[in-house]
């Protein structure tokens, strides 16, 4: 079965030596549903898309989504930078929202411009926003080649639908069951 190709659909001038290093337009990110999230992701890449590339997505969010949390309690094998810009070009500390994350236990809300770096093998989320009030810039990156998900199981994170690519779906390794019910 031949994988599906995520990153680039518009690259730079092909007859040229670094052509390929501009990118135009992208595939949307299979980790952030589109279905039920207002959220633009305008670049999403990995190394499908840039041959040795590393996993960068980011877009523009518009208004709370839907349904908040928007995703379940997971961990990466590499470092994961969450970047969230404010768009007012007079005040670039305010975020002009306020978010939520959960890092394992300890739940964080915040109304300030931040990068998040969650170290690798760390529990995080359910993510969500409590308000938009104006454009947010948010960014994910990690220096891995993709940004697969150990994706937690326990029951209570059900309703919270899963990555939209289950190829990039990892199931938790036993000693990293911190979600696991008792």
């Amino acid at each position: 079965m031949e994988e599906a190709k995520y990153g680039a659909t518009k690259s730079g001038d092909p007859n040229t030596k670094f052509g390929k290093c501009f990118v135009f337009r992208t595939e949307p990110n299979p980790l952030h549903r589109d279905l039920d999230r207002p959220e633009i992701f305008q670049v999403y890449l990995d190394d499908r898309a840039i041959e040795g590339g590393m996993y960068f997505s980011g877009g523009m969010v518009l208004e709370p989504p839907k349904s908040s949390p928007t995703e379940k309690p997971h961990y990466h094998d590499h470092m994961e930078y969450i970047i969230l810009l404010s768009t007012d070009p007079n005040d670039q500390n305010n975020l002009g929202g306020e978010f939520f994350i959960y890092i394992e236990d300890e739940k964080h809300t915040y109304d300030q411009a931040c990068v998040i770096a969650v170290p690798p093998k760390t529990w995080h989320c359910p993510f969500g926003w409590n308000r938009v009030d104006r454009p947010i810039l948010f960014y994910s990156c990690s220096n891995g080649p993709r940004l697969y998900q150990h994706v937690s199981r326990d029951p209570k994170y059900a309703h919270i639908p899963d990555p939209d690519e289950p190829s990039l779906i990892l199931e938790p390794e036993p000693e990293m069951e911190y979600y696991k019910q008792a």
